[in-house]
């Protein structure tokens, strides 16, 4: 248990450290596409950003799973239709560079009561799976439909089925053992969805 709780100490300090630095590489990256005046950098500012991104995002995975426990998220009254499209804008850039695209199919004037950040972390995981495992060829699509009072919220891909569908809400489980990666996404769906 010592050996846990100073595990989970270190990953809360070095999340802690890497916020200021991530800002700061990120408004430059802002500053630099803003200023750029070749357009032959914009391959290259395009990638730069992507990065930025995925790095920004698996930042506010880390801080949420180590705080989620320890800190109350407290819900609000949130217009999911402009949620889902913001976060869209957030990975237009990485599904770019990745040659995914993202087809949104939103209805408007949906709004739920959900703490920002956890609504972030569930739809930037479903978005973010879909940008790393599905068909390049094929789209992502994103849906939020209203039928009465209910409302679903719907992530669509292409690509290998899941094998262990019993496992994959499963902390730190990942499909393919020879890819390096948390395994946090969906566990952390899961218990957001659950809550």
């Amino acid at each position: 248990q010592f050996l846990l709780n100073e595990n989970k100490q270190f990953i809360a300090d070095t999340v802690h450290q890497i916020r200021t630095p991530l800002s700061n590489i990120m408004m430059n990256g802002d500053m630099i596409k803003l200023y750029k005046k070749d357009d032959k950098l914009s391959i290259f500012v395009d990638q730069i950003n992507a990065s930025i991104n995925m790095l920004n995002n698996s930042y506010e995975d880390l801080s949420y799973i180590t705080t989620f426990d320890s800190m109350e998220y407290i819900p609000s009254s949130l217009s999911l239709s402009d949620s889902l499209k913001s976060r869209v804008r957030f990975f237009d850039t990485i599904s770019k560079v990745n040659k995914k695209e993202i087809i949104l199919n939103i209805d408007d004037n949906i709004n739920f009561t959900i703490n920002q950040i956890e609504l972030e972390r569930l739809i930037d995981n479903n978005i973010s799976n879909g940008i790393k495992y599905a068909d390049i060829d094929k789209p992502m699509t994103v849906i939020l439909e209203r039928d009465n009072d209910i409302v679903s919220l719907t992530f669509k891909t292409f690509g290998k089925p899941i094998q262990n569908t019993s496992k994959l809400f499963d902390k730190n489980y990942r499909e393919n053992n020879g890819k390096r990666g948390l395994g946090i996404g969906l566990f952390m769906v899961k218990n957001i969805c659950e809550k």
